[in-house]
């Protein structure tokens, strides 16, 4: 039964991550194409009625592009600036925010900053 128990485990450790990217994915996707196509209906009905799904998506990847050729504009670093110190001022919102900046900073930053890798022998024992 042991056996059994670990056999179904490795497979929650393979399925799971994919699933709930999936998901996360598919959520974020649809969730992206229903603000853009309400944006568009707002302006324009007819527009709206010959949605193309997936434009949502186009939108956000352009409009990140948008905000990362603006953030080498010194009044934006003004703005986003403002913005982050607010951000680290609200309670919730800063562990959230902190969290995913420093992730970010992590596998996005500069490697030369990383540091380096620390090899530690725990006295007494292999590990």
């Amino acid at each position: 039964m042991k056996r059994h128990v670990e056999i179904f485990l490795a497979g929650v450790m393979v399925v799971a991550p994919l699933a709930v990217t999936v998901y996360v994915v598919w959520w974020l996707g649809s969730g992206l194409d229903g603000l853009a196509r309400s944006l568009v209906g707002a302006v324009s009905e007819a527009a709206a009625d010959k949605w193309i799904p997936g434009v949502g998506a186009v939108v956000l990847l352009a409009g990140v592009y948008v905000v990362g050729a603006l953030t080498k504009v010194w009044g934006f670093r003004w703005v986003t600036a403002g913005l982050e110190g607010l951000f680290v001022r609200l309670p919730g919102v800063r562990s959230l925010y902190e969290s995913v900046r420093d992730m970010l900073k992590l596998f996005g930053g500069d490697p030369g900053r990383m540091g380096q890798v620390v090899r530690y022998r725990l006295p007494g024992t292999e590990a």
